[in-house]
Parts: structure tokens; C-alpha cells; sequence
């Protein structure tokens, strides 16, 4: 399973620690609404099947929002994914840093895909579906 993480910009400028992203569902533009939950919590990784073998994909860019960009906080929250899934039983690879087309040629070709917030996400989900592929996308709950 190719689990999608949306990293960068939206975990590095955000006011919220690693901490806060994982517990609770935090939003980038302060919207609480679907459209802006970039960032999903834990919770949103626990409600995926155990799958033996785990991909994280995800890549750090940024747009306007960093004059100075620090992925510290990206890794951290890797980091925390990676230790969750590896702790389920799953053996975990990570797939960073590579050019957005390559993510997008790579992961439409999964037959199974988390889906993350956002457009790019939504974009992957779409092609894996139109493939035959699974996506899993938990249904939006913010903050039970």
C-alpha cells in the first residue's frame, strides 16, 4: 500500500507542534472545514487495514508560505507514521523527496492508496481508481 503524506509547507509553517498534528486534526488556513484538514492525524492511519508492506510517500516543497523552509517538523512527523506502522508489524519504506510527476507516475500505478488531504492526493486517488486500485480514504471527522 502507497500511503500518501502531505509534508511542508502546511507541517512547517504551521503554529501546531508534531505533537498537535498527530492528536487532533489541525488546519492549515484555519478553515476547519474538509478542504483545508492537509494534515492528517494519527487516527487517520490507525483506521487503514494492517497491510504487511507500507510505502510513505511524500515530499517537502513549499510555496510562498517559508521565506526560510525548515523540514524539520516534516521529519519528525515521518518519523512518527513510519514508528506507528513498523509497531502494527508492517515493513516500512520511505519514498521522499522525489519530483512530484515521479510521485504521481509511481503512486497511480499502486493497488492500494491512502489518500491524504488536498488536490494532489485527490488527484493520485482518482488515477488508482480508474485502474482497478483501492483507495482509502477515512471519512472526514473532525475532531470526535
Amino acid at each position: 500500500m502507497v500511503v500518501h503524506m502531505r509534508l511542508g509547507d502546511v507541517i512547517d509553517s504551521s503554529r501546531n507542534s508534531v505533537s498537535d498534528l498527530l492528536l487532533r486534526q489541525q488546519y492549515f488556513y484555519n478553515a476547519e472545514a474538509e478542504w483545508d484538514a492537509y494534515v492528517r492525524p494519527l487516527r487517520h492511519y490507525s483506521s487503514l487495514p494492517f497491510i504487511p508492506h507500507i510505502i510513505l510517500l511524500g515530499g517537502v516543497h513549499y510555496g510562498q508560505t517559508m521565506k526560510e523552509p525548515n523540514a524539520t517538523k516534516s521529519c519528525l512527523y515521518v518519523r512518527a507514521i513510519q514508528k506507528y506502522f513498523e509497531a502494527r508489524g508492517s515493513k516500512v519504506t520511505l519514498r521522499l523527496g522525489y519530483p512530484p510527476d515521479d510521485d504521481v507516475l509511481f503512486a497511480s500505478q499502486s493497488e492500494m492508496f491512502a489518500q491524504a488531504g488536498g488536490g494532489f492526493s485527490r488527484t493520485i486517488a482518482e488515477m488508482v481508481k480508474r485502474r482497478g486500485g483501492k483507495v482509502f480514504y477515512p471519512k472526514y471527522d473532525p475532531n470526535p
